[in-house]
């Protein structure tokens, strides 16, 4: 029943914002794999291939809608227990990558985490997954990770965010050569359906 749930419900099930928020990713496919990635930060375990690479974001700030000033791929695999969500940032200046944060939770509502507005003053380079599973479009699981590997989640309602719910899973993140890397994975059990 979970299967048929995803399946069918998954465009409408993730919300990816990289440095800004709310960009929607419409078209993005989830590919079922067995066994998911090994979570090491790298997007380089084969069984990301299957999954295609989901490059079409937008800018929201400060020109929203624009193409963005740097390319991104996601890809999106799920197993039997969890979803699995890999991220290749590039970057044309790899040594302006900022991240010096190892904290959890450190990329809070204090930098930005509120869906209408940009992220304002934020030392590190951030990404943040909305899963919508109830599709209703105004609340929201939030996981975010930088390139350290430092992550955290919360909850989101009605526009605003808060990071008191706490759940379990894993992510890790690498920076690279041109770009920087994130992986995560989040069991279907610590997400409602």
């Amino acid at each position: 029943m979970m299967m048929r749930k995803l399946r069918t419900a998954f465009p409408a099930l993730l919300v990816l914002s990289v440095l800004v928020p709310c960009i929607r990713a419409e078209g993005l496919k989830a590919v079922r794999v067995l066994p998911g990635p090994q979570i090491d930060g790298f997007v380089t375990d084969p069984v990301w291939l299957s999954a295609e690479a989901f490059t079409r974001f937008r800018q929201a700030d400060p020109r929203p809608g624009d193409n963005p000033t740097e390319s991104t791929e996601l890809r999106v695999l799920y197993d039997h227990a969890s979803l699995y969500i890999g991220v290749l940032c590039r970057d044309s200046e790899p040594g302006r990558i900022s991240a010096n944060n190892m904290s959890h939770d450190g990329g809070g509502p204090e930098q930005g985490m509120n869906f209408g507005q940009a992220s304002r003053g934020a030392s590190d380079d951030i990404i943040r997954i909305l899963l919508d599973p109830f599709q209703d479009k105004r609340s929201a699981y939030i996981f975010f990770v930088n390139p350290l590997g430092a992550r955290g989640e919360g909850l989101a309602y009605a526009g605003e965010a808060s990071l008191n719910w706490d759940g379990i899973w894993e992510a890790r993140g690498r920076i690279l050569e041109v770009a920087w890397s994130a992986e995560l994975s989040i069991p279907f059990k610590t997400i409602s359906f």
